[in-house]
């Protein structure tokens, strides 16, 4: 609706102008408005959108003074969400300036006068800026190594933030507590407790599943971005707990598949310091795959970058991937040069922090020194103001609520007539799609009971007719008739064919002992044809219910049909991992390959029916190359889809 934006905009400005008042502007506007402020709230209200920006734009100093200026005028006047917002700012300065001790007692001071503020009056706005305060704690808590209390504060703010519509806020939570699981699992590692480690990991790892799936949903391109990368690291670090090569692999193929998405993003964004440490990042992979020469074209790229930008820290990863590769080239000379090199980089990098934080402190404490004076002169001023703009004001904000209340009014009706309408079409869209879904799983079943029918009438009836005629013609057997013994030999192979017809439209393996014994007595089978070898692997026992389990048997089915007629594959790895209450199926070859937009371009019935099978499970496909094995001489690039499914194993999971 146009024209709702458009009387939102006349009215804002037309508020605006009348009361002095403003959202959002530049750092001089706001340094005009700090100064001529009708009103004591107004007045720190800008202030701290002032220091919120001199923050934004890297002026930390200033942003310093004036929220300390704003925070100084909120306790006169008992200001609370003065006091809370100058907080905040205080605290984001100080962190930015690594003076983390300062930064947290800032945001304790704010998060308790917001709980305050949100026992007497919740609102949305609060409730969001209690969150971050609890986001801020936890991040601090981290930087200074005190995981459990991160943790703790992080939780609970990822706790109100469910309460709130802001996936792109929740998100952010579950990434800041993967990185705090991920921390630990590093100093678990450190300790050399893996066990410990890879239980840390794998917490992060769902935490950044989670973040990423609320990500894509809001469309946050940069969070996205930097989710590809967290992820893709930690199945690195996964990996390196594999005792099994075949499991090992697969980590760091998922790993690679991650990171080599980020570096692709990173190269589309044109973010150099992010390309740098991506190629940094898929050079730890292939060393840790034993690749040596893959890693070292991927860290000095890296190197190469980092040192145009320039950014140390990247360089200083660079020169220490570098060490570790040549070390496994068995160079030994150049990977204690470049070994050297990382630790005169990392020793420069610390000096430097330390001699800027000496210079925070002296600034401090100019800004202290003057901080009294500059008080006591807005003080002055601000007096004046009031003293010249008081009658004024009475005739302005009169005429500013009487025009408020009528173009509310107006809003509000315009509002409530256009979110009914809104209402009612979302419901009746629900409507359409839930019997979409009822029809499309009666087809589903319908076609299943089918099976099951023709199946038993074949097996029960026509088999044991064609084995009768069978015994007839036997019967007749000793006469020398080459015609009677054709007979035979044609019933046999018709008794054969009506027993693969019957398996294939319901094996029976299926319905007795359920989809992990069906699929191995398939995988069995086709292993017995020699054809392919298919390798088949599944991490749990528990059952799923029946109409689940059949339509992940017709996918896994079909899969294989298409591997054994198009892949000109040698080896097929099927994979079946629950975690939690989600199923994660992947089936890999080492065929001619296949791009995922040729998939989705096929008119085959038999791909169609993998895709309506999937969504109806409520799950999702990505198909991507499958990289090089740990074997050699690999020709093909093969294939490899990833089927994810969430909540399969919750209960009444198919609605």
């Amino acid at each position: 609706m146009p024209y709702l934006k458009t009387i939102a905009l006349l009215f804002f400005l037309f508020f605006v102008a009348a009361i002095a008042k403003c959202n959002r502007y530049s750092l001089d506007s706001l340094n005009a408005l700090a100064k001529k402020g009708t009103h004591d709230t107004d007045k720190i209200f800008n202030i701290n959108l002032l220091a919120w920006d001199f923050f934004q734009n890297g002026f930390y100093d200033s942003a310093l003074k004036k929220a300390t200026l704003a925070l100084s005028l909120s306790e006169n006047i008992q200001y609370q969400e003065g006091k809370a917002d100058a907080y905040n700012n205080l605290g984001v300065v100080y962190y930015s300036k690594s003076d983390y001790n300062q930064a947290l007692q800032c945001f304790f001071n704010g998060y308790k006068i917001r709980e305050d503020i949100d026992k007497k009056r919740a609102n949305i706005k609060n409730t969001k800026a209690l969150a971050a305060m609890l986001n801020n704690i936890g991040l601090i808590y981290w930087r200074l190594n005190n995981a459990a209390y991160a943790l703790s504060y992080l939780k609970k703010g990822l706790k109100i933030r469910e309460t709130t519509t802001d996936k792109k806020d929740i998100a952010s939570s579950h990434n800041n507590i993967g990185n705090v699981y991920f921390d630990k699992g590093n100093a678990y590692l450190q300790n050399k407790d893996s066990l410990a480690a890879k239980k840390e990991y794998q917490e992060a790892l769902a935490h950044y599943l989670v973040g990423f799936s609320l990500k894509k949903e809001v469309n946050d391109k940069r969070g996205i971005t930097s989710s590809y990368s967290n992820i893709g690291l930690t199945y690195t670090r996964l990996a390196s707990f594999e005792n099994n090569k075949d499991s090992a692999y697969k980590n760091y193929q998922t790993a690679l598949y991650y990171l080599n998405t980020n570096l692709s993003l990173r190269q589309q964004a044109k973010d150099t310091n992010g390309i740098a440490a991506a190629y940094n990042l898929i050079s730890v992979v292939y060393t840790d795959l034993r690749q040596p020469e893959k890693a070292l074209s991927f860290a000095l790229k890296a190197l190469s970058l980092s040192k145009s930008i320039p950014k140390k820290e990247i360089i200083k990863e660079s020169y220490e991937s570098l060490s570790d590769i040549y070390e496994q080239k068995k160079e030994y000379k150049k990977a204690l040069e470049y070994r050297k090199l990382y630790s005169q980089l990392k020793d420069s990098i610390y000096n430097s922090s330390t001699n800027e934080q000496i210079m925070n402190y002296q600034e401090k404490y100019e800004y202290e020194k003057k901080s009294k004076e500059v008080l006591q002169l807005l003080r002055q001023n601000e007096l004046q103001q009031i003293a010249i703009q008081s009658e004024k004001e009475k005739r302005y904000i009169q005429l500013s609520v009487l025009v408020l209340v009528l173009v509310l009014s107006f809003l509000v009706f315009l509002f409530l007539n256009y979110r009914n309408k809104t209402i009612q079409k979302a419901e009746i869209e629900r409507e359409i799609n839930h019997q979409e879904k009822i029809r499309f799983k009666e087809v589903l079943e319908a076609e299943d009971k089918e099976r099951r029918r023709i199946s038993s009438e074949l097996h029960d009836s026509l088999g044991p007719l064609l084995s009768a005629i069978k015994l007839n013609l036997s019967a007749s057997a000793g006469i020398p008739d080459k015609q009677i013994n054709n007979s035979i030999h044609l019933i046999d192979h018709a008794v054969s064919e009506v027993r693969s017809i019957s398996h294939n439209l319901m094996p029976g393996v299926l319905i007795q002992l359920g989809l992990l014994a069906s699929v191995r007595d398939l995988v069995r089978k086709i292993n017995d044809t020699g054809q392919i070898k298919i390798t088949f692997e599944s991490n749990f026992t528990e059952t799923i219910n029946e109409f689940s389990e059949v339509n992940l048997y017709r996918i896994i089915q079909e899969m294989i049909n298409n591997t054994l007629k198009h892949a000109q594959a040698t080896t097929l790895f099927i994979t079946l991992e629950k975690t939690q209450n989600h199923l994660f199926m992947t089936i890999s070859d080492d065929g001619i390959g296949l791009k995922s937009k040729t998939l989705n371009e096929k008119d085959g019935i038999g791909w169609k029916n993998i895709q309506s099978r999937t969504a109806f499970l409520k799950g999702t496909i990505e198909i991507m190359p499958a990289l090089p094995t740990l074997k050699e001489n690999i020709q093909k690039p093969g294939t490899q889809v990833c089927f994810i499914f969430e909540n399969l194993f919750a209960e009444n999971n198919i609605s």
